[in-house]
């Protein structure tokens, strides 16, 4: 809440009577207490609550002293499960609750001395509320009979990704090693065959190999591959020898593939394909030496694999005829969120200055909001600069209403 990088908002998530509790002085120190009151815009907890319609009558949000519910991932995902474990001492949880991508079961069993360390033990317990795995789960309904949820005795299923995305595929794989792991499995974006493929020496160093041993399990490329239930016959997913498909996005978003771009050099890009939300030309054009640096150009090159725009091309099946795909000389869209959620906005508001959500600033908030942070009355000169430089709006909120095309203007 004090670094807003959710993809949802915190009240929906919570509800907004939890939400607004955390404006109470006796929840929080002086110091988060000036940050919330500053984020949000209310000063206490009545405040918050009275800017809000009543709260409805027959109100059965769960209590604290409530059973929680035990959750059961039937179909589970090894590999999701560990990305989303490595982060539960993070300060920036991942964008999915652990217990569901886990289960229960395996959620609770990190209060397991055996598989956490004292010190991990001690965040998990302050941040979730339980002292050991067996408060965790007495704290859950009953497991219910009949739990059908893979162990890790059991083959873990094969995964093939029919519509293979080779950037979603290595932009997810350049986090295998990292502490904060994409929201996706790395698996099921890359498929098992690609996954395992990584504790092939040749694609990974040493010190790779042993991070991501560590992190997953497997020792080798032999043993993922064992561990997983066998290939399926007429497997027919995508191989490097085949053309990549040509993605065209009909329904363009400026604000949306300008944030994703800042971030194609970045070590922790975006966890959308940067291609699908840009579209294809678009993507192979930043290997234009006009539009990225000579250093751009070297990382994205050792990172998709494409030694120059033709060749990225190439690489693609050819454009299909009648591409409707927006251009920058068309006017842009213009969003309006009639589902406006005052929360949402301003989480999404606070990264402007260092895009790293996965929705367009200007879908979450709409183009007039997004617009008004270019009004230099707004925001300071350094912010401004930053801002210009990147989503292309040269100097104020006018030009960039005038790019957008308004539904309402005659009105």
């Amino acid at each position: 809440m004090l670094n807003p990088r959710s993809i949802e908002s915190i009240e929906k998530v919570c509800g907004t009577r939890s939400f607004c509790e955390t404006f109470d002085p006796a929840e929080i120190t002086k110091q988060e207490h000036e940050t919330v009151t500053k984020t949000y815009g209310f000063a206490n907890m009545e405040e918050c609550l009275a800017a809000h319609a009543p709260e409805p009558s027959g109100n059965v949000q769960s209590t604290s002293t409530e059973k929680l519910p035990w959750f059961t991932d039937k179909q589970y995902d090894h590999g999701r499960c560990v990305e989303a474990l490595t982060r539960i001492v993070d300060p920036v949880p991942p964008t999915e609750s652990i217990e569901k991508v886990c289960g229960t079961k395996p959620f609770c069993e990190t209060w397991n001395p055996e598989f956490s360390s004292k010190q991990e033990l001690e965040t998990i317990t302050k941040k979730y509320g339980f002292a050991n795995m067996e408060e965790c789960l007495a704290a859950h309904a009953p497991e219910p009979s009949g739990n059908v949820q893979s162990t890790s005795t059991e083959k873990l299923p094969w995964f093939t990704d029919k519509q293979y995305d080779h950037g979603r595929c290595v932009e997810a794989l350049t986090r295998i090693v990292d502490p904060v792991p994409p929201t996706e499995s790395i698996e099921k974006v890359c498929g098992t065959k690609p996954f395992c493929e990584t504790w092939n020496p040749e694609f990974s160093s040493k010190q790779e190999l042993e991070t991501i041993t560590k992190k997953y399990g497997f020792a080798n490329m032999e043993e993922c591959l064992a561990a997983h239930a066998p290939e399926p016959s007429g497997n027919v997913q995508s191989t490097s020898t085949e053309k990549l498909p040509w993605f065209t996005d009909k329904q363009y978003d400026h604000g949306r593939c300008v944030e994703a771009l800042t971030r194609i050099v970045d070590p922790v890009p975006p966890t959308e394909s940067i291609e699908k939300v840009c579209g294809t030309k678009p993507f192979c054009e930043t290997w234009n030496p006009e539009f990225s640096s000579k250093q751009e150009l070297e990382t994205i090159t050792k990172k998709y694999g494409f030694a120059n725009m033709e060749e990225c091309l190439a690489a693609h099946a050819p454009e299909p005829s009648g591409n409707v795909q927006s251009t920058s000389t068309e006017k842009l869209p213009w969003v309006t969120d009639k589902q406006y959620d005052h929360g949402r906005c301003l989480d999404a508001l606070q990264q402007m200055l260092n895009p790293r959500s996965i929705e367009s600033i200007e879908k979450v908030c709409g183009t007039r909001s997004f617009c008004e942070t270019f009004d230099p009355a707004e925001i300071t000169k350094q912010e401004h600069e930053t801002v210009t430089k990147t989503y292309g709006f040269a100097n104020s909120e006018f030009e960039c209403l005038w790019a957008h095309f308004n539904p309402h203007a005659s009105q």
